[in-house]
């Protein structure tokens, strides 16, 4: 049996051991909480172009424990075991305050917890062990 851990960065915020999306895959959950009815696959793709997920849910630690960090879109990084990745400007500039703006409203909107409405995005580095 082999082991193997990724390093990730990502901007945006660690969630407690709650989330509300726990007994869903995240896009099944989306789709019920912005009112999606529809069954086809067609209808799903329409419907997630109208209401596009606008946060990005990534797992961390390990397989048994998964925990969760909510990020912003386009800020997520790994570097697989044996494959450094280098971190450039591009990769760890600190978006826009309109973005961060964006990010905070979903997540007050979102997340049921009053506990994260104050909290402010920043990067972490983290890292999944499978």
């Amino acid at each position: 049996m082999s082991v193997s851990t990724d390093a990730i960065i990502a901007f945006g915020i660690q969630l407690d051991e709650y989330v509300p999306w726990d007994d869903y895959e995240f896009e099944d959950w989306w789709l019920e909480n912005t009112g999606y009815d529809g069954i086809s696959y067609e209808e799903k793709k329409k419907w997630l172009e109208l209401h596009p997920i606008n946060i990005e849910v990534v797992e961390h630690c390990c397989s048994e424990e998964l925990m969760h960090i909510v990020a912003m879109p386009g800020t997520v990084t790994r570097a697989y075991r044996g494959y450094p990745k280098e971190l450039t400007e591009e990769l760890i500039t600190k978006p826009s305050e309109n973005k961060i703006k964006e990010f905070k409203d979903w997540v007050v909107k979102y997340l049921p917890e009053d506990s994260y409405k104050d909290i402010e995005p920043k990067w972490y580095l983290f890292s999944l062990w499978m």
